[in-house]
């Protein structure tokens, strides 16, 4: 999963806040700010506590060979355990070898068994994080899918309405060029890097610019058997876009099963990395108090590797820099992915959450099967060295937006 998270975080996280954002304008439900609130709090402390290095990454599930040393050993088997403990002064990042006490606000177990796949070194992870949260539900969510589409498609004056009852899509186009339209049959929205983007957020703007150049990338999310009515996620260089086409109230609501095609072109170092049509597969279940969500990869993707390392070298020399030959180490990774090397299943995830009164459990595992040395060809620094950091700072302007109820908001 290394390949694909590295670029995930690094390049659509701007199209997620900016659906976020669209979905959260039309109606305001300040109950869900709690939520956010609490879920980026975790991962914050996390993140402040361990910005880089093999903790952190051993706790996302994404351990490299060089990070080993930090986990426990137990008969061969590697884990970590970690948890927040709460005190007087807020909440304690804690690493811990014992058993995690009960009714902790947080907490991850990972374990990473080292393997072997066709001679490359793997890891087989298993992780599970509980996580005690105020109540949010994925129909909530959804909801604001279909309301948004409705709001799209009805509203002549898309710009100057999201502007006035939304501070947070206010912000963005003050810090970004921003367009919203309507083709025959669908809405779009985009976001595009600028001047101001590159005043505000040097250390941002000059990292996008660059990925956004590198990359070009699209996500389609539909119903089974209906393709044409699936929302859209792409880039034209540093313009992300969002197209969402027409359907009938509702059509959003209740999904049951939703399918994911990622798409993506990639140049660098004088290499032509094109991929297309990797599959994945989102499963949900709803019933009192309880819901479930679980998902896996479920299509190999075609691809075609061409061009030049450095300008010098064919894609086959290219082993002298990252592990394996291009074309067997990618042929291996989404084989991984999607089968797993016993062919029981790649990487998937099941979260569960239990509903009591204003609070739930949620319950996350995942498993997958990883490299312990990945090719991250937009490996860098964090955000720590973007300070401000955009990200931070439109978090933050999302979850206000959340609370502070509007006259203006949207009903249908």
């Amino acid at each position: 999963m290394g390949f694909f998270k590295n670029i995930k975080n690094k390049t659509i996280l701007i199209g997620s806040l900016a659906f976020l954002l669209f979905c959260n304008c039309v109606q305001k439900k300040p109950d869900q700010s709690v939520y956010w609130q609490e879920y980026l709090f975790y991962q914050k402390a996390i993140l402040k506590e361990y910005p880089v290095g093999g903790i952190r990454n051993a706790l996302f599930g994404n351990l490299t060979s060089s990070d080993q040393s930090v986990l426990q050993e137990k008969n061969g088997l590697f884990s970590i355990d970690f948890y927040l403990q709460k005190t007087n002064k807020g909440f304690q990042p804690v690493l811990t070898s014992e058993k995690i006490p009960e009714n902790v606000p947080y907490q991850i177990h990972a374990e990473y068994l080292p393997t072997s796949f066709k001679d490359q070194n793997t890891f087989r992870v298993k992780r599970k994080t509980i996580s005690i949260l105020s109540n949010y539900s994925y129909l909530d969510f959804f909801s604001h899918v279909d309301r948004l589409q409705s709001f799209l498609r009805s509203e002549s004056k898309i710009v100057s309405k999201l502007s006035s009852i939304s501070v947070a899509h206010k912000y963005l186009c003050s810090v970004s060029n921003c367009e919203l339209g309507r083709d025959k049959n669908s809405s779009w929205l985009m976001y595009q890097l600028n001047d101001s983007t590159k005043s505000k957020f040097p250390a941002f703007y000059k990292r996008f610019f660059k990925i956004l150049n590198q990359i070009s990338y699209k996500i389609t999310v539909f119903k089974s058997g209906d393709f044409l009515n699936g929302i859209e996620l792409y880039n034209e260089k540093e313009k992300t876009f969002l197209k969402i086409p027409d359907t009938y109230a509702g059509y959003w609501s209740k999904p049951e099963t939703l399918h994911i095609r990622i798409s993506l072109f990639i140049q660098v170092y004088g290499l032509k990395i094109d991929i297309r049509s990797l599959g994945y597969r989102l499963r949900f279940h709803s019933s009192k108090n309880y819901e479930k969500i679980s998902g896996e990869f479920s299509k190999f993707p075609e691809k075609k590797i061409s061009g030049r390392f450095l300008q010098i070298f064919p894609p086959g020399i290219v082993n002298w820099f990252i592990p394996g030959n291009m074309e067997e180490y990618f042929d291996n990774y989404f084989l991984l992915l999607i089968q797993g090397s016993d062919g029981n299943g790649g990487s998937r995830f099941e979260s569960e959450f239990f509903h009591n009164a204003n609070k739930m459990k949620v319950v996350l595992k995942s498993e997958a099967e990883i490299f312990r040395d990945r090719f991250a060809p937009f490996r860098s620094s964090s955000d720590e060295d973007d300070d401000p950091s955009f990200f931070e700072v439109l978090q933050k302007i999302l979850i206000d937006d959340l609370q502070k109820s509007s006259q203006e908001s949207i009903s249908f």
